[in-house]
This record gives C-alpha cells, sequence and structure tokens, in this order.
C-alpha cells in the first residue's frame, strides 16, 4: 500500500473485513452466536498488510524477485486470516475452509489488479485524492465482486472440494499473483520486464487449453454421477419391488393358513341363511390386496405400476396391464420413469373426475412395429376435449403447471428419436397416449 496514506490503508482494511463477513455470512455458525471472537481475532492478521508494522512486508514498486516473495508472503497472510476466521467460526472441514479462503484471496486479488489497472487512466497528481479515489474504487469493485461472488459461487453449498477445484484455483490465484506483481511496477521499468509478454501469452494459450481440459473434466464427473444416480435409482426400485413380492408372499401363506377357518365360517353362515355374500365381498377386497405382482420385464417399471395400482385402489381405479418392456434396455431409468410415471398419472387424473359407479380402468399395452417399440396407455375421461394450438387444453385450476407432464414425456421419448401421439374419442370419452420408441 506504498503511496497511501495510513488512514487509507486502514480504511482499505476495514472494507474487507466487511467484504469477508458477508461472502461468508450464509455459512453455518459453529456455535449459536452470530461471531466467534477468536474467528474475529483471525481477521486482525491483516493489520500486517495494511498498516507498516512489520517492514519486511511494506509493498514495494520495484519489478524484482524480493517484490515477487513480499507478495507470495502478503497473499500467504492474506489467505490466513481468512483460513482462521473460517475455521473458528464456520462449520466446515479444513479443506473447505482452505478452498473458500482461496476463493477470498482471489476476489480481493481481481479487485485490486482490476482497480490498479485503471490507475494510469487517472490524471491526477494530488496522491491524497488519488488515494480517495482508489479506495472509492475499491469499495465499489471488492463489494460488487462479493456480491456476484456470493450469489453466483454459493460458497453455502461447497463442502468437500477436489482435485478439479483446487486446480482451477491454484491456477487462477498464480495468475492473479503474476498480474499484481506486474501492476504495482512503475510503468518506465516496462522494459526491463522481459517475462510480461511471454506470461501474458502463456496465460492466453495455455489458459484457454486448460479451460477446455478442465470443462470436460467435469463433464465426464457429471456423466459418472448421472450413471451412479440412475443405477441407485434402479436399485431401489428393484429393492422396493422385492420388498413387495416377498410380502405379497407372506400375506398369501397368512391367508392360505387361515383358509379353513374361512371355510368354517362360511358354512355356518350358509347353515344359518347369515350373510355369506357379504363374508365373500370382503375376502375378495383382501384377496385384491394381495394381487400386486406386477411383471413387464423391467423391475423398474414393475414398481412403479405397483405403486400406481395401491394408490388408486381408493379411487377404485384398476389397470389393465399387457406389456413388456424387456426390449426397452436402452431407456435410462430416469427417463423411463418419467414416462411412465407421468403418463398414468395423467390417465388416473382423468379417471378420478369420472362420476362415481362408472368403471375405471387404466389400460397400459405394448407392441412392436417396424423396429419400434410402441407403448399404448388409455383411459375415459369425462366432458370433452379440443385441440387448442395443437395442444390439449387444461381443466386444472394452475394453468402454469398444466403440461407439464405431457412436456416432460415428450422431452424424455425425444431424447431417444422417439414420438408422442395423442389420440380421442369424445363420443365414446376414450383417450389414448402412443409413444413409439425405435429399437436401437
Amino acid at each position: 500500500m506504498t503511496g497511501y496514506s495510513t488512514l487509507v490503508n486502514a480504511l482499505t482494511m476495514i472494507v474487507e473485513w466487511a467484504g469477508i463477513l458477508f461472502f461468508y455470512r450464509k455459512l453455518t455458525n459453529k456455535s449459536e452466536q452470530p461471531f466467534s471472537i477468536p474467528g474475529l481475532c483471525c481477521l486482525l492478521l491483516l493489520v500486517m498488510i495494511y498498516i507498516p508494522v512489520i517492514p519486511a512486508l511494506n509493498a514495494t514498486t520495484s519489478f524484482s524477485r524480493e517484490n515477487l516473495l513480499n507478495q507470495i508472503l502478503r497473499t500467504g497472510i492474506n489467505w490466513l486470516a481468512v483460513y482462521g476466521y473460517l475455521r473458528f467460526s464456520k462449520d466446515r472441514s479444513r479443506m473447505a475452509c482452505g478452498y473458500l479462503a482461496m476463493l477470498y484471496v482471489l476476489i480481493y486479488m481481481v479487485t485490486f489488479n482490476l482497480r490498479e489497472a485503471i490507475r494510469p487512466f487517472l490524471s491526477v497528481t494530488d496522491p491524497g485524492l488519488t488515494g480517495r479515489i482508489m479506495l472509492i474504487l475499491l469499495v465499489i469493485f471488492q463489494w460488487g465482486f462479493v456480491y456476484l461472488g456470493s450469489r453466483l459461487l454459493k460458497p453455502e453449498q461447497i463442502r468437500g472440494p477436489f482435485r478439479t477445484r483446487w486446480a482451477v484455483i491454484a491456477i487462477a490465484v498464480f495468475v492473479e499473483l503474476y498480474f499484481k506483481w506486474s501492476l504495482i511496477s512503475p510503468q518506465e521499468n516496462a522494459s526491463q520486464r522481459p517475462f510480461d509478454a511471454v506470461f501474458y501469452s502463456l496465460c492466453a494459450t495455455l489458459g484457454v487449453f486448460l479451460l477446455v481440459v478442465l470443462i470436460e473434466r467435469n463433464m465426464a464427473a457429471q456423466q459418472r454421477q448421472s450413471a451412479l444416480e440412475m443405477e441407485q435409482m434402479q436399485m431401489r426400485y428393484e429393492s422396493k419391488n422385492t420388498k413387495r413380492i416377498l410380502q405379497t408372499s407372506s400375506d398369501v401363506r397368512k391367508l392360505h393358513h387361515d383358509m379353513k377357518n374361512h371355510l368354517l365360517a362360511l358354512q355356518a353362515l350358509v347353515e344359518s341363511g347369515g350373510e355369506a355374500a357379504a363374508y365373500l365381498a370382503e375376502m375378495q377386497t383382501r384377496l385384491e390386496d394381495f394381487a400386486v405382482n406386477v411383471n413387464t420385464g423391467s423391475s423398474i417399471a414393475d414398481a412403479l405400476l405397483a405403486e400406481k395400482i395401491e394408490h388408486g385402489r381408493p379411487d377404485h381405479i384398476r389397470f389393465n396391464i399387457c406389456a413388456d418392456f424387456s426390449n426397452l434396455g436402452f431407456v435410462h431409468a430416469v427417463d423411463l420413469v418419467t414416462i411412465l410415471g407421468n403418463a398414468v398419472d395423467n390417465a388416473m387424473e382423468a379417471l378420478r373426475k369420472l362420476p362415481e359407479g362408472q368403471e375405471r380402468i387404466v389400460y397400459i399395452k405394448t407392441s412392436s412395429f417396424a423396429n419400434m417399440a410402441v407403448l399404448r396407455i388409455s383411459n375415459q375421461f369425462a366432458g370433452t376435449l379440443e385441440m387448442q394450438n395443437g395442444q390439449l387444453p387444461t381443466g386444472k385450476e394452475d394453468k402454469v403447471l398444466h403440461g407439464i407432464g405431457l412436456g416432460s414425456i415428450q422431452k424424455a421419448v425425444k431424447r431417444y428419436g422417439g414420438n408422442v401421439e395423442t389420440q380421442f374419442d369424445n363420443q365414446e370419452g376414450w383417450f389414448r397416449l402412443i409413444i413409439m420408441l425405435p429399437i436401437s
């Protein structure tokens, strides 16, 4: 901070303190208190940077190795102050605190370099006025970057930084450190700085290449994470389906064990002229509860349809399923759940609007035609349907949310080069959703 008064340096330090507190405000505190005294004391390390209490750390304007070492030490102190504040104040691991501290150091260095880059354009000879202008620029730039950083980077979501993050932040801080070392040197020494052109060229070329590499690595990591999530979803559905089958088998065994007692009860009711029909109806209802045994060749589809069947029972919705999903192994689990789940939900919603006593059935059929897998889901509906601007109108009160289900189906089907068609007959009151997927 050579060239600025002690007052300007002190105000600059206060600006950085405020920026640090604001940037990390959403992080969970270690205690119920909003501030930690040891954490705030760590921020006092910034005094060594802004106030000339240690001569060896005073900023210089010479383009030398000694100045570069000075800048590295100052950057390290800045990082240590923020790291200490986070370790004592916020509920984060050591690695997360180290990375989060590096993020703020990067914001500080970007702000400093941007301000120093503007300095040559200021036609002010009064050092005091220059210091005040630079302080105002610092407030605008630093708090602006802090606000954008807190919104775009979201520090509260960072808990376990991985190697790619460390590589990116290390490269960024190193580049900004060199820029800082270069910018604080007098312009008349530009001829004695042969490394600038080489370094700037390397930053432009290698930086772009490394950016592409890191983006590709990140995309690959996302794909692996997506595949892992799909495997986990499939395992959950398979586990749910297995539990349901085991439960059904156990219930059937219990019913078989009690069958003798049921037959004796029926015989007594018949002989005494009791309500044998009512007793049989009750038994039939209980038997239907054990009948959820879907077998479509896909454990995910089996578990999903079994769950829909159970949800439809209170509304007297039955299912007629004649489907084989074994040839749709190329469809990802997430997309299969999206397509089948939304289609069945729409059918059940339409059936719930039918008058009481009218039969409510969801028909699910599959077939193959010309190397295409065809899924048909049919149901009755109440009222009339008319196409409006190529889309079906909504009977829902929430017009914004209408069509999200069908839109999700169309989006998922298009990923596989398929097609979605809708057919309806107002006279008969039938609606049919036809989904065609090319078999790869």
